[in-house]
């Protein structure tokens, strides 16, 4: 988690990416980039490696037929 990315930083856990190693860092989302930033500032410890959204669809009348008017 960000917090616990944060701890290990300041307890110098990581040492800092070699950002010349890592061509594909021009393709981070910078909205991404800019979260995880909040924990490792500079973006110099750690990078973003996945990100998802899960999304709920329901049909309210299947809904209403099987549980009724709650």
């Amino acid at each position: 988690t960000g917090p616990f990315l944060a701890r290990q930083i300041q307890a110098g856990v990581f040492q800092k990416l070699d950002k010349s190693k890592l061509p594909n860092l021009k393709n981070m989302w910078p909205e991404v980039m800019a979260r995880l930033a909040q924990y490792d500032p500079g973006n110099e410890y750690a990078v973003n490696y996945m990100w998802g959204t899960t999304g709920i669809g329901y049909n309210v009348d299947k809904v209403k037929a099987a549980l009724g008017d709650m």
